[in-house]
């Protein structure tokens, strides 16, 4: 019960981080935070694939050797 919710909530911070990085990005190199369908199409892109790859490749096994001080 506590490795689901340790995974979840694991799953949770990476994608938020995600999200955030593609909309510093996007500030970056506009100047500005800019919403459009392109910028909305591409990030629900990267969020599909970091679900897929997150738990097919179990990428949260291996993440906790770096993100763990147990």
């Amino acid at each position: 019960m506590i490795y689901l919710n340790r995974k979840i909530i694991k799953f949770l911070i990476d994608l938020v981080l995600l999200n955030l990085s593609i909309v510093l990005t996007i500030f970056f190199k506009y100047d500005k935070i800019i919403i459009n369908s392109n910028n909305l199409k591409i990030l629900f892109i990267y969020n599909l694939i970091f679900l897929i790859l997150y738990f097919t490749l179990k990428m949260y096994n291996m993440s906790w050797r770096f993100g763990s001080f147990f």
